[in-house]
């Protein structure tokens, strides 16, 4: 498939820019190998601003209503931007520059996001998801068949991972964690297809819904309290899609009853074949974010301007880490907070507006179940802000901004079921 092509839609091209752009960070987080990850990351960020500048982009394609939030979001990020490279910044190497703005997905490369709501939508997008979702399913297993031993083997033991402030974890258990982490970043493309099923073929379905439940095993392995949440509530907007879309008949029940039953018998076998169902009730009862969030706290409230304002693109706050000592952050796990730390009040107050009033329209001014489930993955987002829902340069934050492009189209808004089925064929 050739990539730098108009020839497909924009958001398709976007959606692999940000795949490769992952796995370029995974080759760096597993081989410590910099010019080949540098090389595939400026590659994927050359090929996503292709897209972005080459699509036909405005805001007519928003409404009024949704524009004027939208607007200040984005001045707003600019600002943010502007106050990071000229007020003084953090000094580092000419690699710690390059990994913040060509490799981290949580530092600078969030802020290109947002322009996806503003692209005009394609139709074909959804004949090319569908051909999309098998390969990639495909793709997403034989890579957790590969690494299938170091998943399943790994020793899992709280006190003998926590070790900074940085990652919290060491060796095998930061291994382990990252790999899930790579293998779980592609899971909002399931996601989003299993909201789809009502316009799939059966075999989609099935291979999608298998690639879900493999993801929140995966989330399971790996202790992530994120994961496991985030995946959880997914699964419960697809309950609601499947009972909206069956209304009158047991399918639900019995998709939800195999569900259940699988669940109990792998989360069983888990718990008595290694120390993961210990380690899991040890991270979930483990409070490893009131040390940092009270410092943050203490640390805002010297300055009334910090809370409004927030500190900019290199802002950072004084915090004690695992009680060993204090230590000046970049990032904050809690994403209300991160947000706060930038961009202070107005970048939370601003955000929450635009996912909030995208969420309305979509759910309730919708005619088809496709707009009801993208809406309530929006709702999600403003859930997930506590304790999680960082802004990154991942699938689920570019879903997300397409999503809040898709949403306020009344066009969109006003198709069928049936029309919307026509448009995946």
């Amino acid at each position: 498939m050739q990539l730098f092509s108009r020839n497909i839609p924009t958001f398709y091209g976007l959606i692999w820019a940000v795949l490769i752009h992952i796995l370029g960070a995974a080759i760096l987080t597993l081989t410590g190998n910099t010019i080949i990850a540098a090389a595939i990351c400026v590659y994927s960020l050359l090929l996503y601003f292709y897209y972005i500048v080459s699509s036909d982009v405005g805001w007519r394609f928003l409404p009024r209503s949704i524009s004027l939030p939208f607007c200040l979001f984005l001045f707003w990020q600019i600002i943010i931007v502007l106050r990071g490279l000229f007020g003084g910044g953090v000094e580092m190497s000419f690699n710690g520059y390059f990994s913040y703005y060509a490799v981290n997905y949580l530092f600078i490369l969030p802020i290109l996001i947002p322009f996806v709501s503003l692209i005009r939508f394609d139709f074909r997008l959804f004949s090319y998801f569908k051909k999309m979702a098998i390969p990639l399913c495909v793709v997403f297993f034989l890579l957790v068949l590969i690494f299938f031993k170091e998943l399943l083997l790994a020793n899992y033991s709280l006190e003998s991972s926590l070790i900074d402030s940085t990652s919290g974890y060491k060796g095998e258990q930061l291994g382990i964690r990252s790999l899930v982490a790579i293998l779980v970043s592609i899971a909002p493309i399931f996601l989003f297809s299993s909201k789809c099923f009502m316009y799939l073929p059966s075999k989609i379905n099935k291979c999608v819904l298998v690639a879900v439940f493999l993801t929140l095993l995966l989330a399971l392995r790996a202790a992530g309290r994120g994961y496991i949440i985030e995946i959880l509530m997914h699964l419960f907007i697809l309950g609601y899609l499947y009972l909206a879309n069956n209304r009158g008949s047991n399918l639900f029940i019995r998709f939800w009853t195999i569900f259940l039953i699988s669940f109990a018998i792998i989360a069983f076998y888990f718990m008595n074949a290694s120390s993961l169902f210990l380690y899991i009730t040890e991270r979930g009862l483990d409070d490893s974010r009131s040390l940092v969030e009270t410092g943050f706290i203490k640390d805002f409230n010297r300055d009334v301007w910090d809370w409004i304002l927030g500190r900019g693109l290199y802002g950072t706050y004084r915090t004690s880490v695992n009680l060993k000592g204090f230590d000046n952050r970049l990032w904050m796990e809690t994403g209300y907070l991160y947000l706060i730390l930038k961009g202070g009040i107005i970048n939370l107050g601003l955000y929450v507006w635009v996912l909030f009033s995208t969420f309305v329209r979509g759910f309730f001014k919708s005619q088809n179940l496709l707009c009801k489930g993208a809406a309530l993955f929006v709702l999600l987002q403003i859930i997930m802000l506590y304790p999680f829902g960082l802004p990154a340069f991942s699938l689920n934050y570019l879903l997300l901004w397409f999503f809040i492009g898709l949403l306020n189209k009344s066009r969109f808004r006003n198709l069928s079921d049936l029309q919307i089925k026509k448009l995946f064929t």
